[in-house]
């Protein structure tokens, strides 16, 4: 009975912790600077220091903040994550992760024109790629080549205002990232 009681109390104070911490979240995210459809909300991703390529979706995470870290860094506006961005450039990665599509940039069109068909016209749209195999960091990898890289580098700090990025690792534990970035028009 007494470890019940523990456990009960255990997950009362994480239940706790958990909700002040979404609650906070919430206070310093303006409603208006989300591009998440309003029915949808996202659980907070955690990393914990010493977590070494976690799951697909924080890898994601931590290339978002990585970018905009180094854009507000060169006095760039940040960008904005958009969930439609984000599904398109995923499924590209699982097509490339899957060897249904080589790596390159080969249909890029196609996928600019999947985004302008759900509500995204845009006046300007890049797209930075990768695939990375044996790293214990893989965002940083990724995030440093890309601003090593002129022609990547040069989408990095464009006049972009939105972006997605897709993750997928397949079973020979090689990741494939897609990034996109968008401007409204």
């Amino acid at each position: 009975m007494r470890i019940q009681r523990w456990w009960r109390l255990l997950l009362i104070v994480l239940a706790s912790l958990g909700t002040t911490f979404i609650l906070e979240q919430y206070k310093q995210s303006s409603p208006l600077e989300s591009s998440s459809p309003p029915t949808t909300q996202q659980e907070p991703l955690v990393l914990t220091p010493g977590t070494k390529n976690p799951s697909p979706e924080i890898i994601e995470q931590q290339i978002h903040e990585k970018i905009n870290a180094y854009r507000v860094n060169l006095g760039l506006k940040p960008l904005t994550l958009d969930y439609r961005i984000t599904n398109e450039s995923r499924k590209y990665s699982a097509k490339m992760a899957s060897g249904e599509a080589t790596f390159s940039h080969d249909g890029f069109e196609g996928r600019a024109s999947n985004l302008e068909k759900q509500a995204l016209p845009y006046a300007s749209v890049a797209e930075n790629l990768a695939l990375i195999q044996g790293y214990d960091d893989v965002a940083t990898v990724a995030v440093e080549g890309w601003i090593d890289s002129p022609g990547h580098h040069k989408n990095i700090v464009g006049d972009f205002d939105l972006t997605g990025i897709g993750v997928v690792k397949n079973e020979d534990e090689i990741y494939y990232f897609t990034q996109l970035f968008l401007k409204r028009r």
